[in-house]
């Protein structure tokens, strides 16, 4: 009769935990940046100073101890390792404390969160300006692998593998 059947479209939840819970994006009261795994991939970004790429707020300059975060244009700018920063980063729930320390490579990430705006309330006083929030991917009953591998024009070479499921039953 000439129709054709008409797939459902496809509804995505995007589950963040800005409110230190699991919930829906659209539940949360909050300015909120939110970043897959297969976004991140996608868009090649492999370290933290790459975030830049995928949440337009960020700003990120420098790297390692001198690294500076900024969101909206708050950020702390001081080249002290004892300065506390106004941008908190936060990795599977556990806050690091000197902005530097983040500055690392990105593996294994389930998604990355921006939380833009004071959110001293749910992350502390560290948190005036924004959070970057890191969560990595849970450990799976499946055995799981991956590997990159980046050559850069200057010489340098990177290489990330990771592996993660059941060794035994009791032991994964």
């Amino acid at each position: 009769s000439g129709q054709q059947a008409v797939e459902d479209d496809e509804i995505y939840v995007v589950t963040v935990t800005a409110q230190k819970r699991e919930q829906n994006i659209a539940e949360v009261p909050a300015s909120i940046t939110a970043v897959s795994g297969q976004e991140l991939v996608a868009r090649d970004v492999t370290d933290f100073t790459d975030i830049a790429k995928v949440a337009p707020s960020v700003r990120i300059t420098g790297s390692g101890a001198n690294g500076n975060i900024q969101i909206r244009g708050i950020g702390t700018q001081v080249f002290s390792t004892s300065a506390e920063s106004a941008v908190l980063t936060v990795v599977d729930d556990l806050a690091v404390l000197q902005a530097g320390q983040a500055f690392d490579a990105l593996s294994d990430v389930q998604r990355v969160e921006v939380l833009r705006g004071p959110q001293g309330t749910l992350f502390g006083k560290g948190a005036s300006a924004g959070v970057v929030n890191i969560v990595t991917r849970e450990p799976t009953e499946q055995f799981s692998a991956n590997f990159s591998s980046q050559l850069v024009d200057d010489g340098r070479f990177n290489l990330q593998a990771g592996a993660g499921g059941r060794l035994t039953d009791a032991v994964g």
